[in-house]
């Protein structure tokens, strides 16, 4: 979608999710499911998605770049609930 290589991190029990990049989104999933999924982005990483999805780079974290981080975040919400 973006154009970028992913590779899979670390999984890991948690009590509290602390900040560790520019952008983030959560998105809560309540009901048969009980949990919080945290979308966590670098700048660049934000602005590189936000490039091949709008077309071009921003310079700064912007109303565009936060809302394409919270898309993100509801995208895989949504794969999540099914």
């Amino acid at each position: 979608m973006v154009g970028c290589e992913l590779e899979p991190g670390t999984t890991s029990l948690c009590d509290s999710f602390q900040h560790c990049n520019d952008v983030q989104s959560s998105i809560r999933i309540t009901g048969g499911l009980d949990a919080t999924i945290v979308v966590s982005l670098d700048r660049e990483v934000a602005f590189a998605a936000a490039q091949a999805l709008i077309g071009e780079k921003p310079n700064s974290i912007n109303s565009d770049v936060i809302d394409l981080v919270g898309e993100i975040a509801n995208m895989i919400g949504g794969r999540a609930k099914e």
